[in-house]
C-alpha cells in the first residue's frame, strides 16, 4: 500500500510538472516574435495589428497604458514603419541644438534595451527606399537591440521573399529575425519556429 501511495504522489508531481511546462510553453509561444513575408495585399498589417491588440491588452491588464497615447502606445509598445523610423532617426541626428521641434524617434535602441518586456513592431521593411549605410545601420541597431534584449517581442513584415529580404538587408539581419521570430513565408507556404540564439 505504501508503494502505491508513493507512485500516486510521483504521478501527481509529474503531472503537475507537465502542466507547468505546458503553461510556460504557451506563454513563450504567445510572446514569439513574428516575421511575415507575403506578397502585397495578403493581410500582413491585419495580422500585425492582431498581435498589437494582444500586446496592448497585456499592457492594460498590467496597468501600463499611457493616457497621452492610449492603449496602443504604452511605454512598452513601439510600432512604426521601417521607412518612418529611419527618417525619424535621421531628423533627430541632423537637427540643430536649438531645434525645439525635433522629437525622439518612436523606436530607439535605448527604449528597447531599457524597457521591461518591450513589444517592437516594424512594418514594411521593403519600403525603406535606397538602403544607405545610415539606413542599414539604423535598422540593424534596432533589430540587434531586440535580439540581445531578453523578453522582447519583435514583429516585422515585408513583401519580399526570404531570399530577397536576405539579399537586401544581409544575412546579419535575416539570421537575427530567424532566431527571434516565427517566420511565416507565404511565398512557399512555410512556417519556421524561432531557431533560438546561436
Amino acid at each position: 500500500m505504501q508503494a502505491s501511495s508513493r507512485n500516486n504522489s510521483l504521478s501527481l508531481a509529474a503531472l503537475s510538472l507537465d502542466e507547468r511546462l505546458l503553461e510556460a510553453r504557451k506563454r513563450a509561444i504567445a510572446m514569439y516574435g513574428y516575421s511575415w513575408l507575403r506578397p502585397a495585399g495578403c493581410g500582413k498589417t491585419a495580422l500585425s495589428m492582431t498581435l498589437l491588440s494582444k500586446a496592448a491588452q497585456q499592457e492594460a491588464d498590467a496597468g501600463r497604458t499611457n493616457s497621452k497615447y492610449g492603449v496602443y502606445q504604452s511605454a512598452h509598445i513601439f510600432r512604426c514603419s521601417a521607412s518612418a523610423i529611419v527618417d525619424q532617426h535621421h531628423a533627430y541626428i541632423t537637427a540643430s541644438d536649438d531645434d525645439d521641434e525635433v522629437e525622439i524617434p518612436d523606436i530607439t535602441e535605448y527604449r528597447i534595451r531599457n524597457t521591461a518586456t518591450p513589444h517592437v513592431f516594424i512594418a514594411e521593411f521593403e519600403k525603406i527606399g535606397n538602403l544607405t549605410e545610415f539606413r542599414y545601420k539604423t535598422l540593424f541597431t534596432l533589430v540587434d537591440a531586440c535580439y540581445e534584449t531578453a523578453g522582447v517581442q519583435f514583429v516585422m513584415d515585408s513583401n519580399l521573399t526570404p531570399a530577397q529580404f536576405e539579399e537586401h538587408f544581409t544575412d546579419k539581419i535575416m539570421r537575427r529575425v530567424a532566431e527571434m521570430c516565427c517566420v511565416v513565408d507565404y511565398f512557399t507556404e512555410s512556417i519556421s519556429e524561432p531557431t533560438g540564439k546561436s
